[in-house]
């Protein structure tokens, strides 16, 4: 079924996403960046010399705070945004998946499918 027809129907029912926040002042910057930049290309490696972490540092710092991985972190965000723009905006599927950051739309439909479970 086209995301656009099911994510209308199930957004009368509460979908079991929630994305995990801090306030830890070392992460706080990050989830911003993430954030801000959504749609661009996002690697853990290079995220954390640009943010001033080792990766291993930045990587141990999402499991410590939100208890989920820097991979998946950036999954749910993506795909939080995604369900916004679904919902508020009439850009198609193909145009909201490369907005926020994916780089085919098969990738963002089988995530999607995935997260919201039909």
């Amino acid at each position: 079924m086209n995301i656009k027809l099911v994510l209308p129907r199930i957004s009368h029912h509460p979908l079991p996403l929630a994305l995990p926040t801090t306030e830890d002042p070392r992460l706080v910057p990050v989830l911003r960046y993430l954030y801000e930049h959504i749609g661009e290309l996002l690697e853990l490696n290079a995220l954390a010399r640009q943010l001033g972490f080792s990766p291993r540092s930045l990587s141990r710092l999402f499991q410590e705070c939100l208890s989920i991985s820097f991979g998946q972190y950036l999954k749910l965000r993506r795909m939080m945004a995604a369900m916004e723009l679904l919902l508020q905006t009439k850009q198609t599927v193909t145009e909201i998946a490369y907005a926020v950051g994916y780089n085919s739309l098969a990738s963002f439909s089988n995530t999607f499918y995935k997260i919201v479970g039909r």
